[in-house]
């Protein structure tokens, strides 16, 4: 209650928030407030600044990730925190958080994807801080806040027919000015609420998702007059001691491509800070290769494709669906002849 900040109060009456509130139990001691209440399988988990707890009413409530000291308590631990199944994910300043009822609990936030590592060329949200987050369907949507941006990340169980790794599949799906505040209403659309300190950019954004709690709609794709960049996995050929040479890059797209849509090949290429454009931007639906010039920065022991698809103001994402299907990186492997002198 608003005196008592660790404490759930009861109403036996109607419910209504003019009635009396009484005989609450507290959760944990005093020194630390209720940020925030989740609902799972009939049972009440109240989110402290200092950890998730459990809890009871005829027993005291107990913490339930183990993990967290006390060091680690923040105003902002718990805020946002939401209920997939039989799951609790607890927000904090240093992770996200999955508490498996009656199981355990597992840090699972962007930092703990072990084969992402910082690259100096990308801004990348991996150092940032979970916060405010809600499911719809399989999918999990959360904001993951450095400074005055945020990230919207969007997030599902990795199931079967997906390849294998980390226990979830994230990816960024926006960039956006500082916010704290995400829901969904009962037309599937996702809001989000600004918190810059910057009046002119504290924005109310809404998303439409489809059926399936997915962004993946007819039409509505993208933004007008807005760079969209899609980065992906560093690529190592197998052979890491090996220099490889680059041969082609191609792409195939379909749907509504055209000059309001220019997509733009790019790579990174070993330690480099700055992408090397293939050609010309692409405003055409179908397979489009491009070929490296030999002996001309087109060799690497790793690379990183990156697409950037660039609209401009007369690009109207409502009726509008440009599609990638996939990019291939062909390489040529250093060739051992045998010779046999007689």
């Amino acid at each position: 209650n608003s005196t008592t900040q660790h404490q759930v109060d009861f109403n036996e009456d109607t419910g209504d928030v003019t009635d009396t509130w009484s005989g609450g139990q507290k959760v944990g001691d005093s020194s630390t407030k209720i940020t925030d209440l989740v609902e799972a399988l009939g049972n009440l988990y109240p989110c402290k600044e200092d950890n998730l707890y459990e809890f009871g009413i005829e027993a005291e409530s107990r913490p339930v990730i183990p993990f967290i000291g006390r060091g680690k308590i923040d105003a902002d631990n718990g805020k946002g925190s939401f209920a997939f199944g039989d799951e609790i994910i607890y927000m904090t300043k240093g992770d996200l958080w999955r508490y498996r009822i009656g199981r355990g609990a597992l840090p699972i936030g962007l930092n703990t994807i072990r084969s992402w590592r910082e690259i100096a060329a990308l801004n990348t949200p991996k150092d940032g801080r979970p916060t405010f987050g809600i499911s719809v369907g399989e999918y999990w949507y959360y904001l993951q806040n450095i400074g005055e941006e945020s990230y919207l990340i969007q997030a599902r169980k990795r199931r079967e027919g997906d390849p294998p790794g980390h226990e979830l599949i994230q990816h960024t799906v926006l960039k956006i000015p500082l916010s704290k505040g995400l829901g969904v209403d009962s037309r599937n659309q996702l809001w989000i609420k600004g918190a810059s300190s910057s009046v002119a950019r504290r924005d109310i954004r809404v998303i439409e998702l489809a059926n399936d709690g997915s962004l993946d709609t007819k039409d509505r794709k993208g933004q007008a007059d807005e760079p969209h960049d899609i980065f992906f996995d560093e690529r190592n050929p197998g052979r890491p001691q090996d220099q490889v040479q680059l041969r082609r890059y191609t792409v195939e797209i379909e749907g509504d491509w055209d000059a309001t849509t220019a997509l733009q090949l790019r790579i990174y290429r070993d330690s480099g800070l700055t992408s090397a454009l293939m050609g010309s931007a692409i405003t055409a639906s179908g397979v489009t290769t491009r070929n490296w010039t030999v002996g001309t920065n087109d060799t690497c022991y790793r690379f990183r494709p990156y697409l950037r698809l660039a609209t401009n103001s007369s690009y109207t994402p409502k009726n509008s669906q440009p599609d990638i299907l996939r990019v291939i990186i062909g390489i040529r492997f250093p060739e051992i002849i045998r010779i046999v002198v007689n």
